[in-house]
């Protein structure tokens, strides 16, 4: 059956400091604070999970009201209850949630009294798609997830009538693989350190421990009698890197099993409580793993490791009159891991109150939607250990459903006296990625949001230029480099590499990728005397190596400026055949000037036989030695800066690409003066005009004191140029007749 739905809108905040009821003795050295929160009714299974990915840890309860989604604002004060199921409601006794179709979300599996179901995110985190189609009619009572075939999709365990394994084919999809007994509670653990998931599984009277084959096969290794085991919980009892099964018994002592050759039982405690559901973490704050036993009706009870003694004050309880099931997780993010607790007669938050001030808490994410080749978003089987020195502190495996229908948070905390020495590694479960975490530079508390490969890549080696050399100005904006490949052998995988152009020899390239070569062309705008090229490993998830750095390149894109011609200037006239030169020296800023070059031409276009020239010299001026003849003639000039960069001088115009000029040596003549000399009858107003062999400067040609016109004395006039050849004399008086 598929169906699709919605979760009621309607928000109401409930903020459990303002109306909690604590129900519980608050004695003086207790470890949490019990807090009545999230109503009452038949509750089974609860999971901590971040379900809208805004960082806060949300609560997903499942009852015989259906299921009901908490969230989290971030310091503990929920939303009002919203419903995660069809209508009517089915009654549920397990919810984990988990990315099941590898979108980024977070999808659910709900186990049921009648038939489980998916619920699987639309995207919004309040639409959500209903699928039964994979599931038998059949009453659950547990279940987990886990990627036991190291794909990256999250495969599914359901403890019932028949326990089966379903293998998730990525796209949230689910196939029976496998079937074992009846069971009341499963937890998955590479307990044997093979590098696959094994699991326990929690029979009517027995606790049995299968392992995977090396033909992928689950075997089952062994079993081990117990009263009425409902709980299981995995953790590292004595800081050795190996992991031991907490067993709560509902019906005798609860114990311990140490899953070596001998599979070695050790009592925890002397009580003998009906306990259903356990789970493990640091509580107290000081080494060694504690131990919260859900009790079903009276107090449950804690013991502190690694002695697991319980003292009177390590009793507790609040609301729930017959508890059922717990999980972990950080809700308020002021101290340690805080425990819902549910059952019937109302549920419960244990809030930590032991400081975080010596902790270390960490938060996993897996990319499994980022990256193919990586592991669950929500981290189900890595492994984290704690280092000082040599001598490890702590160990987790990370699972996604223990306990006995609980789901804890993704989120692990250690006792954490000092920062220095201290190192944690984290191993993903199917990348292979080993993600190394120096302490010494984190304060305390030290908190870790660790997504999966979060250490850089090895920067690449040997990088080279193979077009520029370091010494000498380029203006060659196209710059080839080549390199030895960087590396990425406990990452994501080396996806290529990002450069950078800056003058800040501390730039850092971002991760945008421009190349999966060992060599690249590139092109940039960045001038001066400093310009550095940076280059850095990008691995498959964005994480960036420290760069390498070309030394400085001397890059100049730009001619020089400010160049003037001032000698000759545009259409003068010359009266010397050997001609000076001159101009002035410009501006170049970056690479400087380098030298000047001119040319002379008979032509505008300078095509052809140039008449005078000078090639790359410094200086500004040029005294030519070359016997210019009495004609026009064109000049330029081209300056040149230390990178190579040319401007000419002046730029074209008109087609006419120099500076024209004029040699004239010859003295101009008169060739012809109206009225000519001892004319007879002319006006007594005449008006002398005068034309020259050629043009004439005006300056000089319209010089009265060029001219005499006398009649028995000079006269006075006017001269009146008509053209540059012609001139006329104006008598300002009547001449006699």
């Amino acid at each position: 059956m598929e169906s699709r739905w919605e979760l009621t809108k309607d928000i109401l905040r409930l903020s459990f400091p303002i109306m909690q009821v604590i129900l519980g003795l608050l004695l003086l050295g207790q470890l949490f604070e019990p807090v009545d929160a999230f109503g009452g009714g038949e509750c089974y299974g609860v999971a901590c999970v971040d379900l809208d990915r805004d960082g806060a840890y949300d609560v997903i309860i499942a009852s015989n009201q259906g299921i009901g989604y908490y969230r989290n604002l971030g310091d503990m004060t929920f939303e009002q209850r919203r419903e995660l199921h069809p209508d009517p409601p089915v009654p549920a006794r397990a919810v984990l949630a988990g990315d099941l179709d590898n979108d980024s979300d977070i999808d659910l599996f709900v186990a049921t009294t009648g038939q489980d179901f998916l619920l699987i995110n639309q995207g919004d985190d309040i639409t959500f798609q209903e699928i039964t189609v994979y599931f038998p009619v059949e009453s659950s009572r547990s279940a987990a997830l886990v990627d036991f075939d190291a794909d990256g999709n999250l495969d599914l365990f359901v403890a019932a009538a028949t326990s089966r394994l379903y293998h998730n084919e990525g796209d949230a999809s689910f196939v029976v693989v496998d079937s074992f007994p009846a069971g009341f509670a499963v937890s998955w653990a590479d307990y044997d350190s093979s590098g696959w998931a094994d699991f326990a599984l929690a029979s009517l009277d027995r606790v049995s421990f299968y392992r995977r084959s090396l033909t992928g096969e689950f075997v089952r290794d062994t079993t081990i009698q117990v009263a009425a085991p409902r709980g299981l919980c995995w953790f590292d009892w004595g800081n050795d890197g190996s992991l031991e099964l907490a067993v709560a018994d509902s019906a005798g002592v609860n114990i311990l099993i140490k899953p070596d050759s001998a599979f070695a039982i050790h009592a925890i405690g002397t009580e003998t409580e009906p306990s259903v559901a356990v789970a493990a973490g640091d509580f107290d704050g000081q080494p060694g793993v504690d131990l919260l036993f859900i009790n079903y009706g009276i107090e449950d009870r804690i013991y502190e490791g690694p002695d697991f003694i319980s003292q009177p004050e390590d009793t507790i309880s609040c609301g729930t009159k017959e508890a059922r099931s717990v999980a972990l997780g950080d809700l308020d993010t002021l101290n340690g891991m805080d425990a819902v607790v549910v059952g019937v007669g109302g549920n419960a938050i244990y809030k930590s109150l032991v400081s975080r001030t010596n902790k270390l808490i960490v938060n996993l994410v897996g990319r499994r939607d980022v990256v193919d080749g990586l592991s669950n978003t929500i981290a189900a089987g890595t492994l984290l250990r704690l280092y000082e020195g040599d001598t490890i502190r702590g160990f987790w495996e990370i699972a996604a459903g223990s306990g006995h229908a609980g789901q804890d948070a993704p989120q692990k905390s250690f006792p954490l006296p000092d920062t220095t020495g201290y190192l944690l590694k984290i191993e993903w479960p199917r990348s292979g990625v080993v993600d190394s975490i120096h302490l010494d530079t984190f304060t305390l508390p030290v908190l870790i949001d660790a997504y999966e490969d979060i250490t850089p890549p090895l920067p690449p080696s040997n990088l080279k230029c193979t077009s520029h050399d370091t010494l000498v100005w380029s203006n060659d904006n196209q710059v080839e480099f080549e390199w030895k490949a960087g590396n990425d052998p406990h990452g994501s995988g080396l996806a290529g590499y990002s450069i950078l152009w800056n003058k800040d020899t501390l730039a850092y390239p971002d991760n945008e990728m421009e190349t999966s070569d060992t060599f690249m062309t590139v092109s940039t705008d960045l001038e001066g005397d400093s310009c550095f090229f940076f280059l850095s490993s990008v691995d498959s998830v964005g994480n960036v190596s420290t760069p390498v750095r070309y030394a400085p390149l001397k890059l100049d894109f730009n001619p020089p400026d400010s160049i003037e011609l001032i000698h000759p200037s545009v259409y003068s006239y010359l009266n010397d055949t050997f001609v000076r030169y001159e101009w002035s020296s410009g501006v170049d800023t970056l690479s400087g000037i380098g030298s000047y070059s001119m040319e002379v031409s008979n032509r505008p276009d300078f095509l052809g036989q140039k008449a005078d020239s000078l090639l790359d010299t410094q200086d500004t001026f040029y005294q030519s030695a070359a016997n210019l003849g009495e004609v026009w003639h064109y000049w330029r000039l081209t300056v040149k800066d230390a990178a190579g960069n040319t401007d000419t001088i002046p730029s074209q115009q008109n087609d006419t690409l120099g500076i024209p000029f004029k040699v004239d040596v010859t003295a101009p003549r008169v060739v012809k003066v109206v009225p000519r000399d001892s004319e007879i009858g002319i006006a007594t107003n005449i008006t002398v005009r005068v034309e020259f062999s050629e043009p004439m400067l005006p300056s000089s040609a319209a010089d009265e004191s060029n001219y005499l016109i006398e009649q028995d004395a000079p006269l006075l006039f006017e001269v009146e140029q008509h053209n540059p050849y012609t001139y006329s004399l104006k008598p300002i008086q009547h001449l006699d007749t």
